[in-house]
């Protein structure tokens, strides 16, 4: 650990404690409050929820669904965020999240309703995927940089969380039963989507949801009208919850999900299965605002089988392939709000506790394999005044456990023949920001932190032969070490309503970010001969040196009831400590989304305009080609002729502009013009 690490974590360390030391001696000081009689002062004034990440001194967005495009693509759930990017390719209806240039092995830590996923599947068309069926998606919360809270653990710059329908989300207030069914169909591949989601307050604080969603794509064409092969689907999903509160204290839910989809990807039929279970608990106890209790333990699992090649074949090596994934994690947290005077306090602290399992059949280059993670967190904000000062901290440990047999080899490799892998570490990520409301509607902020990501099972167990004879062949490493990151972010937050307008509102967000990454995982080849034999090698390992992030983001927009504008930029320069390119996302992206509201408001029409700056292919063998910028526009409309019912359009890509989707393999194979429309029926 560097010496400015240590001083970091010995004053993160000295002042927690002091702090808590010092809470608890005013809480004993302070006769028990009487009902209402304790005012703390107000860390975000949150009177619209959409509001609260332009109150919040970090770089974090809320994606509310009426951000969201009626069944759009998984790619495109993302596209109103700065920052991040939902790289995927055009077969693969799984999303991968790129944050600030970084992403796949836990960097961004995707979570389903809080529930880590961990399935990563190696090869052409590989990646770590989450599954999510967007007609399920109550909204999505993303944190960008180092995160000291719950979605921190093992992450290296950021988490997003697809939060799931709830009964809230369907039931109005005073309804006790109650339903949503949704249905559309379009052209350009997309045959139809439909949903029904149902719940019901059934009395003593029960409550139930449940729900059923299938889409039914076939092959659909670019710009120029070609189709691009392998990207239809077949997806069916379900959601289930139970809900307890037997009073305003208590609250013990569970939850059920599960989402299947047939698809061809990686050159072969495959069936995914995600089945995701959670039981949590929350206790908020009238008058004490020293404890709000959140605890939760889920299972969640995803099964991939491989059937016949994508022409229709038998492979002897691949058909029947089986990669199970297999997650238990559980948490505890608490957060407990109080003055020291006339500083307030609002301090959240808990543990953390994830299993990894990975098992396979016919796995090709998958490894089989344990990884178990353990966090602690604390994260406390002080405010006084204008000032507001937040502490995060985090410990995270992880433990790595595998064994396997690699092949032989002509030149240098990390291991040959049988190995055994029993890699373990710890290490402390601090936290600090500092925030000003400079105005009553600007708060600048700077803030510094540390974060921590472990090697997973599929860097360090990827082994196996390409090509038949072995000629190409890729090897374990049980050797790598953890990649680390630190580095500045300064922002600022803009929230100011009745600007030009009685009700109108202007709302931005600026953030700058400098991050150094140290012993970033790469997949690193040597090429050479021996006598007559030329031999390829690949194999994951720890880049010497330091690979520098660096970037701009600005999201916001201006809204007067009748019309609105929103739009979001990112710039981000990567330099690898290599020296090479590994990026394979835009350095710019700028989106514009602007439209009317008539009719009272019962008839909605906009469009958005997308333009996307070069960049270079995605290859996983050979080399990289460039990709030329674009621009795609969109068009959306929304009529509600009676409160129930809700009429829909869009059409995407409306000029029909051929573009490769960013770090995707297909070249030119982004989905050309498409309309869909449908309805939404709400009883």
């Amino acid at each position: 650990m560097r010496r400015s690490q240590v001083h970091a974590l010995r004053y993160a360390l000295v002042t927690t404690a002091l702090y808590a030391v010092g809470s608890l001696g005013a809480v004993a000081q302070t006769p028990p409050p009487q009902p209402g009689s304790l005012q703390l002062p107000a860390l975000h004034v949150q009177g619209d929820p959409s509001d609260e990440a332009f109150e919040t001194p970090a770089a974090v967005t809320t994606v509310q669904p009426d951000r969201l495009l009626p069944g759009a693509d998984t790619n495109r759930l993302l596209d109103s965020v700065p920052g991040v990017a939902a790289a995927g390719f055009a077969s693969q209806p799984g999303i991968s999240v790129n944050m600030r240039g970084m992403e796949g092995f836990g960097r961004v830590n995707m979570m389903v309703e809080g529930v880590r996923q961990n399935f990563r599947p190696q090869g052409h068309e590989g990646g770590s995927f989450a599954y999510v069926d967007p007609n399920f998606i109550a909204g999505i919360d993303v944190e960008r940089g180092a995160v000291t809270g719950r979605g921190g653990m093992g992450a290296l710059v950021g988490a997003v969380n697809f939060r799931l329908l709830d009964v809230e989300d369907i039931l109005r207030p005073g309804q006790n039963v109650g339903g949503r069914a949704t249905a559309m169909t379009g052209s350009n591949g997309y045959q139809w989507n439909t949903s029904l989601v149902s719940a019901a307050r059934l009395g003593n604080g029960v409550s139930v949801l449940g729900g059923f969603s299938g889409r039914e794509n076939s092959q659909y064409k670019n710009g120029d009208g070609v189709t691009v092969p392998n990207t239809e689907q077949s997806q069916r999903s379900g959601i289930a919850r139970i809900n307890w509160q037997p009073n305003e204290e208590h609250r013990i839910s569970f939850l059920a999900n599960v989402y299947e989809n047939r698809f061809t990807s990686n050159f072969y039929d495959q069936n995914i299965q995600s089945n995701l279970t959670q039981l949590s608990y929350r206790y908020r106890p009238v008058g004490n605002p020293l404890v709000d209790l959140d605890a939760a333990v889920s299972w969640n699992q995803i099964r991939m089988n491989n059937y016949l090649t994508e022409a229709g074949a038998f492979s002897a090596v691949a058909s029947g392939r089986r990669i199970v994934n297999n997650a238990y994690q559980g948490h505890a947290s608490n957060t407990s709000r109080f003055a020291l005077g006339s500083v307030g306090v609002n301090w959240e602290y808990g543990l953390q506790y994830a299993s990894d399992n990975t098992t396979s059949r016919k796995s090709g280059v998958n490894g089989d394999g344990s990884l178990d993670l353990f966090g602690a967190y604390s994260r406390a904000t002080f405010s006084q005044g204008i000032f507001s000062f937040t502490q995060g901290l985090r410990y995270d440990h992880f433990a790595l456990n595998g064994s396997g047999s690699a092949n032989p080899a002509l030149g240098p490799v990390p291991v040959t023949g049988p190995f055994t892998t029993n890699a373990s570490e710890g290490r402390v990520s601090p936290r600090f920001t500092l925030a000003v409301q400079a105005l009553s509607w600007l708060q600048p902020y700077v803030s510094y932190g540390w974060a921590f990501r472990p090697p997973t099972i599929a860097e360090t167990m990827y082994s196996g032969p390409h090509t038949a004879g072995g000629a190409s062949t890729f090897y374990p490493n049980p050797f790598l070490r953890p990649e680390t990151s630190q580095g500045w972010e300064v922002g600022a937050n803009i929230l100011r309503r009745n600007v030009f307008t009685d009700g109108d509102r202007l709302r931005f967000k600026l953030a700058y970010f400098d991050n150094d990454v140290e012993d970033l995982i790469n997949m690193v080849s040597i090429r050479g001969t021996v006598g007559r034999t030329a031999y390829s090698y690949s194999f994951y390992d720890n880049v010497p040196g330091k690979s520098r992030l660096r970037g701009v983001e600005l999201e916001g927009g201006y809204d007067m009831g009748v019309a609105y504008v929103n739009l979001n930029y990112t710039n981000t320069n990567i330099t690898y400590a290599d020296g090479a390119d590994h990026s394979f996302l835009p350095r710019n992206n700028l989106l514009v989304d602007a439209g009317v509201r008539l009719l009272e408001r019962s008839l909605t029409i906009g469009g958005r305009v997308r333009t996307i700056g070069r960049t270079q292919s995605f290859v996983t063998t050979g080399a990289t080609s460039p990709i030329p910028a674009y621009t795609t526009v969109d068009l959306y409309a929304s009529y509600r002729p009676i409160e129930r019912l809700t009429l829909f359009v869009n059409a995407t890509n409306i000029g029909n502009t051929v573009y490769t989707v960013p770090a995707a393999e297909t070249i030119g194979g982004g989905r050309g013009a498409t309309v869909i429309g449908g309805a939404t029926f709400t009883f």
